[in-house]
């Protein structure tokens, strides 16, 4: 299984440009959930990211127009933000910028 999204601190992967496949274990996962993989993002893939020590797992959710943040804590998943379209998110891992959440998703549809 592989996240749909991953990411490293650039001290524990200094130089991944030639490295294949990476087989250090990412620091943040973002899984982008549709109607046929929910269960397996929120389930089985959060029960493998939690064994395996990713301290941060976001789930973005295009459907409902939402990002979750989790944080690992002594192996349970923490939930640390839940933000809509028109929320302005400044969450783990990434506390020091401002995320505009609806930058993530298309315009919603009219009409």
């Amino acid at each position: 299984m592989r996240p749909d999204l991953a990411g490293w601190w650039r001290d524990r992967l200094p130089d991944p440009w030639d490295t294949r496949p990476i087989d250090t274990r990412p620091d943040w996962v973002c899984e982008i959930r549709s109607p046929s993989n929910a269960a397996v993002d929120r389930v089985r893939k959060s029960r493998l990211y939690a064994e395996h020590g990713v301290p941060f797992y976001w789930i973005v959710d295009p459907a409902e127009r939402t990002l979750e943040a989790r944080r690992l804590v002594e192996g349970s998943w923490l939930e640390v933000g839940t933000f809509d379209a028109t929320s302005v998110a400044r969450t783990a891992p990434f506390e020091t910028i401002e995320l505009d959440v609806g930058r993530l998703f298309p315009p919603p549809r009219t009409g």
